[in-house]
Order: C-alpha cells, then sequence, then structure tokens
C-alpha cells in the first residue's frame, strides 16, 4: 500500500509527539503547555493513545501536573502487557520448539527491544510465519488451547483456509498472525523473516524479533499509511523509541532492499512541525527518485488489484433470489435502499450515507430508549423502544435501531446471546465499525461508543464467509444500552 505523504497534525498533538519523545526539559514544557489551556478529561485521542509514552519521558519530574492520572495510564498499559506476553509464553516455546520460523511484531516487539514495558497499548500480540508453515502454526495454536477466530467452519459452507483470517485467542491473549507472502507491506515482512532474528529473553521465553532497523520501517509504514485515527502519533514515538538503536547507513539500505524509503520520507516529512522529534535520516537524491517511480508503479498495481477486489467481493456477498424475495417482502423500513445496499457489496461508506441522511435503513422506533433497559432486539413484541430487522437470517445482517431523546457523547452497548460464545463479529453503529467481538470473551460484548448520534442503528455483521446455520440461535440477542448525557456533540 502506499504510503501517505503528509498528516495532519493539531497544536495539542504537536505539543503531545514533544512530551512523549523530547528531552524531559523541553517535554515537561510541552505537557504543561497543554494542561494550561484543557483539562485532562478533555485531551484528544492521540494524546490519550501515546500517555504511557508520555509519563515515561517525564516520570522523573516532581511537578507534573496531573501525575498519578498519567502513571495509571502507564500501569494499565504495563499489566496489559505483561499480561498478555505471559499467557503467550507457553505458545511461544511451542513454536521455539515446534522449529517454526517466527518473528514478534509491532507493539511487542518495540516494547521488548528498547525496554520500555509499558510504554504503548497493546490489543494483541502480532507474530510474523512464512506461507509453508501456516498449517503447522494453526496445529501448534490448537494444542496450545488457542482459537482460531474470524474463521467459521460450518457444514452449511466451506471451511477451507484463509491467510487472512489467522486472528487468535485464549482467554484475554489475542494473538493475530501476519503471513508475509500476503501482507502488505509484503517485501518488508520477507525482509525480516529474510534476515536473523534477535532474541530476546522476556515473559520466560525466548522471542525472536526483527533487527530495529526494519521494525522502525514497520512502524514509519503504518505512519504513513495511518489507517487508524491514532495510528500516526503512535508510530512516531515507536520510531522515536527505536531510532537511536539504529545504523542510518543500514537502515537506509533496508528500505532500499524492502521498498519502504517513501514511508520513512513521509513520516520524516510530516513530522517537521515536532521539534526535537524529526527523523534525520539522510536519503540521497537518486534514492529518492527511485522509490518515487517505484512506488507510483505499485499503487496502479494496487488500484487494478482493489478494483477486482471489489467486483470479487460485490459478487461473494450478493443474496440469492429466494432471500431477496423475502427480504422485500418482509423488511420495514426502506426496502430499495436496503437491497440495493445488500446488492452491491454492504460496503460501510453506503450504510454511513444512509444513516447520515435518512436515519439508517430500518423505521424509527416508536419510544425513545431509557438509558439502562435491556431489550430482546429480534423479540416483535418489545416494549417499542427498539426495532429490529425481520430478516436478519436472509440478510446475514443482525440490525436494529434505537432512537435518543438527543445525541450521546457517550454510551455503553453490552451484547448477550448464546451464539457469541461460539461466533465472532464486528459492531458497527451507523456504518461504522466500533467493535470486534470476539467469541468467548465476555469483555469484548460490552461496547463503549463515542459521540452518537440521535438516531443509532447497530449492526452485528460476521468477520468471514458464513452462512444462516453459522447464527442459529443469534435472534436471542439482547441489548442493554447505557447513556451519559451530552450538553454538546
Amino acid at each position: 500500500m502506499v504510503s501517505k505523504s503528509s498528516v495532519a497534525l493539531s497544536s495539542e498533538d504537536v505539543r503531545a509527539l514533544r512530551a512523549a519523545t523530547a528531552p524531559p526539559e523541553l517535554a515537561l514544557l510541552a505537557w504543561k503547555s497543554i494542561l494550561a489551556q484543557m483539562d485532562f478529561d478533555a485531551i484528544n485521542e492521540n494524546t490519550q493513545r501515546i500517555m504511557p509514552s508520555i509519563f515515561l519521558n517525564l516520570r522523573n519530574h516532581t511537578d507534573v501536573p496531573d501525575f498519578a492520572r498519567m502513571r495509571g495510564a502507564f500501569k494499565y498499559a504495563w499489566s496489559r502487557t505483561t499480561e498478555m506476553l505471559h499467557s503467550g509464553r507457553n505458545l511461544f516455546l511451542a513454536l521455539n520448539e515446534a522449529g517454526i520460523d517466527y518473528r514478534i511484531l509491532k507493539g511487542a516487539a518495540i516494547q521488548v527491544v528498547s525496554n520500555r514495558l509499558g510504554s504503548r497499548t497493546m490489543a494483541d500480540i502480532d507474530v510474523l510465519i512464512a506461507a509453508s508453515d501456516v498449517d503447522r502454526l494453526i496445529e501448534v495454536m490448537a494444542e496450545q488451547g488457542f482459537r482460531r477466530n474470524t474463521h467459521s467452519q460450518c457444514s452449511g459452507h466451506s471451511s477451507q483456509a484463509h491467510h487472512d483470517a489467522l486472528d487468535f485467542n485464549a482467554g484475554d491473549c489475542h494473538i493475530d498472525v501476519h503471513v508475509a507472502q500476503y501482507k502488505e507491506p509484503s517485501h518488508l515482512l520477507q525482509r525480516m523473516l529474510a534476515l536473523p532474528a534477535i532474541r530476546v529473553r522476556a515473559a520466560g521465553a525466548e522471542l525472536p524479533l526483527p533487527p530495529p532497523e526494519l521494525l522502525l520501517l514497520h512502524a514509519a509504514f503504518h505512519g504513513a499509511q495511518a489507517a487508524g485515527p491514532t495510528d500516526f502519533a503512535q508510530s512516531v514515538v515507536d520510531v522515536m523509541a527505536l531510532h537511536r538503536m539504529v545504523d542510518q547507513v543500514d537502515l537506509v539500505e533496508q528500505a532500499k532492499r524492502s521498498r519502504t524509503i517513501t514511508s520513512l520520507i513521509a513520516l520524516n516529512a510530516a513530522t517537521q512541525s515536532v521539534d526535537a522529534v524529526s527523523l534525520t535520516v539522510r536519503i540521497p537524491t537518486h534514492t529518492r527518485i527511485q522509490s518515487w517511480i517505484r512506488d507510483r508503479a505499485h499503487r496502479i498495481g494496487m488500484v487494478m488489484a482493489e478494483s477486482n477486489s471489489v467486483i470479487q467481493r460485490i459478487a461473494a456477498r450478493r443474496q440469492g433470489a429466494q432471500e431477496l424475495r423475502i427480504i422485500r417482502g418482509q423488511f420495514q423500513g426502506k426496502r430499495r435502499l436496503y437491497l440495493t445496499w445488500l446488492r452491491t457489496g454492504r460496503f460501510a461508506v453506503t450504510e454511513r450515507m444512509v444513516a447520515k441522511f435518512a436515519g439508517g435503513f430500518l423505521d424509527e422506533p416508536q419510544r425513545t430508549w431509557v438509558s439502562g433497559s435491556t431489550c430482546a432486539a429480534f423479540d416483535r413484541d418489545n416494549d417499542g423502544s427498539i426495532c429490529g430487522s425481520m430478516t436478519p437470517g436472509q440478510a446475514l445482517d443482525w440490525r436494529f435501531r434505537v432512537q435518543f431523546a438527543k445525541p450521546q457523547a457517550e454510551i455503553t452497548v453490552r451484547l448477550s446471546s448464546a451464539a457469541l460464545d461460539k461466533l465472532d463479529a464486528y459492531l458497527f453503529c451507523n456504518g461504522r465499525g466500533v467493535a470486534r467481538v470476539i467469541a468467548g470473551d465476555s469483555a469484548s460484548q460490552t461496547v463503549i461508543i463515542r459521540n452518537v448520534a440521535a438516531s443509532a442503528e447497530f449492526s452485528i455483521r460476521a468477520f468471514w464467509d458464513v452462512c444462516a446455520q453459522c447464527y442459529q440461535g443469534f435472534n436471542d440477542l439482547r441489548v442493554q444500552i447505557d447513556l451519559r448525557d451530552a450538553t454538546e456533540v
């Protein structure tokens, strides 16, 4: 995927990055300037995400505003990281014993190699393998009690292996497996496996990590790509944690070999406004030009591949004629819009437009939602405060709509269904993906959503190829929503 050349940074973002990465005296001034203008509760998502790193950078000062709350954020990140590493210890030992060549990536690797456990939040442990090791890894994961998520096995449809559906969990320990040949940036990931691993002991096991130069390039790629709202800020902090460990000449050489120079240039350009944070990597002009040409060719290829992918996804997601007839006859809402959405690939961007301009696909509930209420989403005899789809099984889209008295700054949604004990799912709110529900993980069934419109239409959909049999028993879904009133959204 091609890197983005610019990322917009707010004044708070700039100061938060300084607080997390600049020399301590400058960092303290930056942090104080943030809290001179706003309360701790008002800091934005970028500042919240890099808070553990800000604390680490300022922990030796005694006059740090809101020091206790910063320490709380760090302690939570440290506890989460160490707990997950210890939970994965037996798995890492088993992978080592099985002779599987793997690498630990991203958050866990950066924290371990930089000796900064707790410096960043971490939802899962990222593991890199080669395509030839996929089958054996799946066996080892199963032997160690890990369940494969995002891949439904059911007699009603195919259960063949999918290389991009390799997420596993054992309780609260989540492992996200990347296959080097199929995951972008593929050239960099394959380079990571080609070079000897750095072996670092952590959590009672010897963990194989890529060299710091390749970890830095991986962080730069994700920062320039900025797929998530806080990815860029976290990537800058990751890069700055690693850049003192790398050899600059080798870094440029590895960037050339892994085709990630554009990402390195982009991340450096985007941080020029952040004093004492910008990268200082010297890249020859001819290398920049070669990278630009290669990048443009790659972009053309990616656009063509994406076009083919979209066509294939639309074809794969279409319902059969019998299901469409039932939906046309029974769906209670904007039927034409809903059928069009189903036929054209069920894309979230279309769903967001319908939510914005028409309130959603479903009819509006008869009653306003009362905070703390619990309702059966698909019970036709409910109290009128929720409108659930009458055709969820035919559409493979478990959709329900509620109406609040006014927009909400924050709501807490709790989902309860026997099907969620064995089924993974995405939760959408007004077309925006807000949560990943992991089968058997009760904590993931409670979701906090911020800045919600007065009309909220939710949809629960599968991670991967499914059929109606996968969702047997899901019609018992009960929903509880707690509100936190907002004076302004």
